[in-house]
């Protein structure tokens, strides 16, 4: 599977956050999904992909757990 989360550049996010958020993808989203690989970077738009999951139950599951690790900000460093 692969996950994919661009951020608009013009929001300009730092290189720590997207770092950290990378970080607290990985420690959550790899004990069940070793497989996954990351790009987490900037571009032109914002948007969120994945890709190559078995089924749509597997897909809103992954998509669930970002959306977790995106609403507790604990990760973001101060």
């Amino acid at each position: 599977m692969r996950i994919e989360i661009l951020f608009d550049k013009r929001a300009k996010v730092s290189e720590s956050t997207l770092s950290a958020l990378e970080n607290e993808l990985k420690k959550r989203i790899l004990p069940q999904y070793p497989d996954t690989h990351f790009r987490i970077a900037t571009s032109s738009n914002t948007s969120v992909k994945i890709t190559g999951s078995k089924n749509s139950d597997e897909h809103d599951q992954v998509m669930e757990l970002i959306q977790n690790v995106w609403e507790d900000d604990s990760w973001l460093s101060d």
